[in-house]
């Protein structure tokens, strides 16, 4: 890894369009560059409101890869959307944005059969271990009897001894597997499986969580848990009960975006019923997580047009554009248990291979391998400090990363149950909450004497293994762009702040924004008079209708698009004495 000169900057509060702003670090240093290699624009381009930047698509080959306990990753070919700056490409190439998505973006299929683009909901899932098997039976042996247990109380079983499973060859899927319901593709569920729903009870909870609206068999057991409330009476039974025998009936595969990966802000609210005035009555769907409703894309009640007005900014200056379709939905392997035999490791020894590589027939040729920094959101954002985590380990070959941006997240080590839990969540509840609630930073909850849930847990004071164990080395460390809504519906509401600080407690060099507080209602969308909003959002006069509101876990607000692409400008600037592969 590179060492710099740095110059110290921590703890600075800036003011942009009323926004607060802070950052630490390191400086930006201006370089002499030759006129060939990149050099950051002198003045910032703003496109066009209604622009499509024009993007390649290219099927990235992944072989099939012998994975863990025996698995064969198959069908594991990438379909990458690239966007390019206008111009002759600079000898050492573009500097990359990184756009790892969550879920697919489907406006053709580059890969054909070898990469079902999305693929089947957990298409390729292996058998489960017949270690896993033998350590439930071990540990939850009267359970598993149908005529000394029950559904619930196997569930409960396996919840409660998770950790110990785990330990055991047991991964979140292959523990689902367990429990039931049963699925195609699935093994026979050790748990006895309870009798199937009244037929009252089934039609209280289709009228409030219709499958044809869930985006994937978590959201289905969300919305349950959300309705159950008011259909208990008819329903006869446990809440663990009405979940698994409703959400057997989901069969819907992973959830695809609908427009393209580069459509224009414009064009995705106009694609929205709930954004285009047509039908502005719909509010977030009750089964929240990244849901989709009225034909809107499933991000776009995080303000995902306004990350789409951040790609349209990075390329109108400079910067090219790469987003990368994961192999599962929200499955970006994130964490070192999963690591070593899983899917992701082969597409990153891909993408190292083909981007800058002269004989490379597409986009990926004039891309730069040094100058290279990752975004992700919800669940990518943890797979961005994971990313961090690997490149400082000396495990991403010739690729640099020289920068970070998480959107409602932070570490890799967040959500973790005990004993892998660390810091204020070393002894977190296990389970907890389904996506939208509202719950204060996991801090002020153990400080109140209670313990924090755990899939609402980050630890403070951790960015990445490599640099706790390595803090001399953070002055190389990515610089990082963070921003989150004050209270997250999705995340630890102090995600971004707990990285950001203890980035800043070393020196680094981090950058943090929030929604602010008087926008988060309607921040999707823009808030009129806000100077952030350009003159073509059509969209901001809805505002007022009492009918608006965001989900609180963002990808992106008006006020985050400038600062961020200056960001990126300023980490490529500060790298790029360094940043030609040779």
């Amino acid at each position: 890894m590179e060492s710099h000169a740095l110059i110290g900057m921590r703890g600075k509060v800036i003011t942009v369009g009323g926004l607060c702003l802070l950052f630490g670090g390191t400086s930006a240093l201006a370089h002499t560059a030759r006129p060939d290699t990149w050099q950051r624009p002198s003045t910032l381009t703003t496109p066009a409101w209604d622009w499509d930047p024009p993007h390649d698509e290219v099927c990235l080959k992944v072989p099939d890869v012998l994975g863990i306990n025996g698995t064969n990753w198959t069908e594991n070919s990438r379909g990458l959307f690239i966007a390019l700056p206008v111009g002759t490409p600079p000898v050492d190439g573009w500097p990359v944005l990184l756009d790892l998505t969550i879920f697919d973006f489907l406006t053709k299929d580059p890969c054909g059969t070898e990469g079902k683009t999305p693929p089947a909901l957990y298409p390729h899932e292996p058998p489960v271990p017949t270690g896993c098997i033998d350590a439930v039976e071990e540990l939850c042996g009267p359970q598993l009897n149908s005529s000394t247990g029950t559904y619930d109380e196997c569930e409960e079983c396996v919840q409660r001894e998770s950790a110990t499973l785990h330990s055991s060859g047991c991964s979140n899927m292959s523990l689902a597997q367990v429990v039931g319901p049963p699925k195609a593709g699935w093994r026979v569920p050790l748990c006895p499986q309870p009798a199937p729903l009244a037929t009252e009870c089934k039609g209280g909870l289709s009228r409030q969580c219709p499958l044809q609206h869930m985006v994937a068999y978590n959201d289905c057991i969300e919305c349950v848990d959300n309705a159950f409330l008011t259909n208990h009476s008819k329903c006869n039974r446990s809440l663990s009960d009405a979940r698994a025998l409703y959400c057997a009936a989901y069969t819907k595969p992973g959830f695809t975006m609908t427009l393209s990966p580069f459509a224009s802000p414009n064009a995705t609210g106009m694609a929205c019923s709930c954004f285009n005035g047509s039908e502005y009555d719909c509010p977030p769907p009750v089964n929240g997580h990244h849901a989709r409703g009225s034909g809107c894309d499933i991000d776009v009640f995080a303000g995902g047009m306004w990350w789409q007005r951040t790609k349209q900014f990075a390329v109108a200056n400079g910067i090219a554009v790469v987003v990368v379709n994961a192999y599962l939905l929200d499955g970006w392997e994130s964490y070192p248990e999963e690591w070593d035999g899983g899917y992701d490791p082969p597409f990153f020894t891909a993408f190292e291979a083909a981007i800058g590589n002269p004989s490379s027939t597409s986009a990926l040729r004039v891309l730069n391998p040094r100058q290279i920094i990752v975004h992700g959101w919800s669940g990518g954002a943890q797979m961005v400090s994971w990313v961090i985590q690997l490149y400082a380990s000396g495990l991403l070959g010739r690729l640099r990363i020289v920068g970070g941006i998480m959107s409602a997240g932070g570490t890799y080590a967040c959500y973790y149950e005990p004993p892998l839990s660390r810091g204020q969540c070393s002894n977190c509840t296990p389970g907890g909450s389904s996506f939208g609630a509202l719950l204060p930073c996991s801090n002020v909850t153990k400080a109140a004497g209670q313990e924090p849930l755990c899939n609402y847990c980050c630890p403070e004071r951790f960015t990445e293994q490599w640099y706790a164990d390595h803090p001399d080395e953070y002055a190389t460390h990515p610089w990082t762009f963070l921003f989150q809504t004050r209270q997250d519906s999705g995340a630890d509401s102090c995600a971004g702040a707990y990285y950001h600080d203890e980035m800043l407690r070393h020196g680094a060099h981090s950058e943090f924004l929030h929604v602010p507080m008087e926008n988060e209602n309607c921040y999707t969308i823009g808030v009129p008079g806000d100077p952030a909003v350009p003159a073509g959002d059509t969209f901001a006069r809805f505002c007022s209708n009492p009918n608006v509101s965001s989900i609180n876990h963002t990808k992106g607000f008006a006020s985050m698009v400038e600062p961020a692409t200056n960001f990126m400008l300023s980490a490529f600037e500060f790298h790029a004495d360094s940043s030609t592969y040779t």
